[in-house]
Formats: structure tokens, C-alpha cells, sequence
């Protein structure tokens, strides 16, 4: 079970901060984890957390236009 919300979180098994486009492409898929972290983008915790995340097709190519 993923959970997400903003601001601060206890215990949290990991904590994405930066700017929104950083954030979003690293969730969406746009960007791999070096090309956020380029743009701003701090992890703290266990990285392993990202690979529970799978963008949807469909909300990845309605943004794309």
C-alpha cells in the first residue's frame, strides 16, 4: 500500500521533496531518479519505496497532451 499526502509525515518509509515538476516526473515516470535529483529533488529513506509506484498509462499520456 502506497500512501501519499503533503507536508510532513512521521515514520514515513520514504520522503520525496522538491520542486512539482521534479516530484510529478519522478512519479510519472517522465524523469529516472538522477534526472530529478538534477532538478531539485531530495529522497530520505529507502529508495526500494519507488519501485512499488507504477504511473498509469492513462494519466501519463493525458498529461503528455
Amino acid at each position: 500500500v502506497v500512501r501519499a499526502r503533503t507536508g510532513r509525515a512521521e515514520k514515513a518509509d520514504l520522503t520525496i521533496a522538491g520542486p512539482p515538476r521534479a516530484v510529478l516526473g519522478l512519479l510519472l515516470g517522465m524523469f529516472d531518479i538522477r534526472a530529478a535529483e538534477q532538478l531539485g529533488l531530495t529522497l530520505t529513506g529507502s529508495r526500494r519505496v519507488l519501485s512499488r509506484l507504477h504511473p498509469s498509462a492513462d494519466v501519463v499520456a493525458s498529461l503528455a497532451g
